[in-house]
C-alpha cells in the first residue's frame, strides 16, 4: 500500500543482473508493489498467486526451461 492506503498495482521482475535489480526497484517501488525474483520459474509460480498487474524479464540471452512459455503466457 502507498502512504494513501491505496492498494499499488504488483509488478515482478525477473533479472539475475544486481545491478539491474537495484535499478528497476529504485525506480518503481515508489509506485509498485515489486518482488524481483532471478528465476524465471519462480516467478511463473508466483505471477499466478500475486496478480501480478506487471512482468518484466530480463532475458539477456538467457534460455531458463520454461522461459518461451512464460514470455508468451505473459
Amino acid at each position: 500500500m502507498d502512504q494513501t492506503g491505496l492498494q499499488l498495482p504488483r509488478v515482478l521482475v525477473v533479472t539475475q543482473n544486481p545491478q539491474h535489480k537495484e535499478t528497476l526497484d529504485k525506480i518503481l517501488r515508489p509506485f509498485f508493489s515489486i518482488d524481483i525474483f532471478s528465476d524465471v520459474d519462480e516467478a511463473m509460480e508466483n505471477s499466478v498467486k500475486s496478480g501480478a498487474s506487471v512482468i518484466i524479464v530480463d532475458q539477456n540471452g538467457r534460455r531458463d526451461k520454461n522461459s518461451a512459455s512464460f514470455i508468451e503466457h505473459s
